[in-house]
C-alpha cells in the first residue's frame, strides 16, 4: 500500500461514511457455521461480486515485517467495501525486529480503514527469540499498537496454532485477553486451543480450519484459499426493569459515547462497579448506562463469549 495515494484513501472514506452507508452495509450472519476467508497477494485478481456471495467475512492482509504492505490491499479493502462484506486487516508480524515500526505501520493501515471486525495480529514465528525474550517483544508490539489506536486487548485478535505457541511462548498475564483467532486445520466439530486460552476457559472467536478452499468457489485466481469459521456469540437479552451489572473485567472497561469503537473513550468503569441498564445495541452486548456519572454512556459487558461484567442478583 501507497499511503500517498489519496484519491483512493478519499474513496474509502466515503465509502465508511455512516450517513452514506447507515443501514445499508451488510451485518454478520449469526447462524452456524458463518464462513469467511483471509485473502493476501497470494490469491491475485478476486471476483468480488462471488467473493460477496460465497464468504460471509473477508480478513485482508495488510502487510508483515517492518514496512511491507500487501500490494493488493487497497484493491482487496476498495472491493469488500463496494460490495459491502463485512471485512478485517491483519499485519504478519515478524519477531525480532522493529516492534514500533510494525506496530506504527498496523495501526496507519487500520486507522484509514479497519473494517468492522478487530485487528488481528499474525503471530506464526519467534524470530529465533526464546520463550522470555518472544513474550517481551509481543507484549512491547501490542502496547504500542494500543497507544497508536486505542485499542485495549480485548478489541484486538490474535491469530496462532496451539502448536507454535505452546511450544514458543510461555503463558502470559496478559495475551490470554485479546481475542483468540486459532489456526487448528482439522475436520474435528471444534479446534484445538493453545493453552494460553484454556487455562482462563475463554473460547475462540475465529478458527482457520483449512487451507485446502477452492479459490474459485469464492471468486480467486489462486488454486485454493483458506476457510474460516466464527463462533456463533450469544444474542444479549433485553434488559428488564431495574436491570444492574456489576463490572468483573480487569483491569477496566471503557466508557464511550455511543454502541461501539468508533465512539469517543470518556472514561472508565473498574471491576466492582455496578451500572443500571437503560438500553442495549450495537454489535456486541453494549448497554446504555443508566444513573451515576455515566448517565445516557455506553460500555460493552460481553464480547463473543466473555463477559465483562456480570448481572446483579
Amino acid at each position: 500500500m501507497n499511503p500517498n495515494e489519496a484519491p483512493l484513501l478519499e474513496r474509502i472514506r466515503h465509502l465508511l461514511d455512516k450517513e452514506v452507508s447507515a443501514g445499508a452495509a451488510r451485518t454478520l450472519n449469526l447462524d452456524w457455521p458463518v464462513t469467511g476467508v483471509d485473502v493476501s497477494y497470494w490469491q491475485s485478481d478476486i471476483n468480488w461480486d462471488i467473493m460477496g456471495s460465497a464468504a460471509d467475512f473477508v480478513i485482508i492482509r495488510a502487510g508483515y515485517g517492518n514496512d511491507f504492505f500487501d500490494p493488493r490491499l487497497d484493491e482487496y479493502r476498495e472491493g469488500a467495501l463496494i460490495r459491502q462484506i463485512p471485512f478485517g486487516l491483519y499485519w504478519y508480524i515478524k519477531p525480532g525486529k522493529d516492534y514500533k515500526k510494525q506496530a506504527d505501520n498496523f495501526a496507519l493501515v487500520w486507522r484509514e480503514a479497519g473494517g468492522e471486525l478487530p485487528p488481528v495480529v499474525d503471530l506464526e514465528e519467534s524470530g529465533g527469540l526464546g520463550k522470555s525474550a518472544l513474550d517481551s517483544w509481543c507484549y512491547k508490539f501490542y502496547n504500542r499498537f494500543h497507544l497508536n489506536t486505542g485499542l485495549e486487548l480485548d478489541e484486538i485478535m490474535t491469530y496462532t496454532s496451539p502448536g507454535f505457541l505452546n511450544r514458543a511462548m510461555p503463558l502470559t498475564n496478559w495475551l490470554k485477553w485479546t481475542q483468540l483467532f486459532v489456526a487448528n486445520w482439522t475436520s474435528a466439530d471444534q479446534p484445538a486451543i493453545p493453552n494460553e486460552w484454556s487455562i482462563p476457559g475463554k473460547p475462540w472467536v475465529l478458527w482457520q480450519w483449512s487451507s485446502k478452499g477452492r479459490g474459485a468457489d469464492y471468486g480467486a485466481s489462486s488454486k485454493y484459499i483458506d476457510l474460516i469459521r466464527r463462533n456463533t456469540p450469544p444474542v444479549p437479552e433485553p434488559p428488564g426493569d431495574d436491570m444492574k451489572f456489576r463490572v468483573t473485567y480487569p483491569p477496566f472497561l471503557n466508557v464511550r459515547t455511543g454502541p461501539g469503537l468508533e465512539y469517543a473513550d470518556v472514561g472508565n468503569l473498574y471491576p466492582g462497579a455496578e451500572i443500571g441498564v437503560l438500553n442495549v445495541g450495537g454489535s456486541s452486548a453494549w448497554v446504555q448506562i443508566q444513573g451515576g456519572e455515566f448517565d445516557g454512556k455506553w460500555a460493552c459487558i460481553q464480547l463473543g463469549k466473555t463477559r465483562h461484567a456480570e448481572p446483579v442478583e
